[in-house]
């Protein structure tokens, strides 16, 4: 079987996007989702993250 699931685990707090982020895993309430979604999007667009997000990317291929 071809499928694979990758998680990864990267800090996400307020100081992305200045928006509360529920540390409680259980939270799965609108406005947190969306915050958690703004907060990756932050994360993901920041110079150090660019960098080495590719890189990652193709040796897990």
């Amino acid at each position: 079987m071809n499928n694979r699931l990758w998680r990864l685990q990267f800090k996400l707090d307020r100081e992305l996007t200045g928006k509360r982020l529920s540390n409680d895993i259980d939270d799965v309430s609108q406005q947190n989702i969306t915050n958690l979604i703004e907060a990756v999007d932050v994360y993901i667009q920041q110079p150090k993250i660019q960098v080495i997000l590719p890189e990652f990317l193709r040796i897990s291929q």
